[in-house]
């Protein structure tokens, strides 16, 4: 993960974004996706990505 610095007058929205951005989760950090992988050493594990 990349530190991410955020200007104060940034929205809680703003400051989201920008860190999904710096760290590679995509446009909405990943909330969207349909499936995730938990990853045990070189062995993932897809589960559902419930609400």
């Amino acid at each position: 993960m990349v530190a991410v610095s955020y200007d104060p007058s940034m929205t809680m929205r703003q400051a989201r974004d920008k860190y999904f951005a710096e760290n590679g989760f995509g446009e909405d950090g990943g909330y969207s996706d349909t499936w995730v992988d938990f990853k045990r050493g070189p062995v993932p594990f897809p589960f559902p990505n419930l609400p």
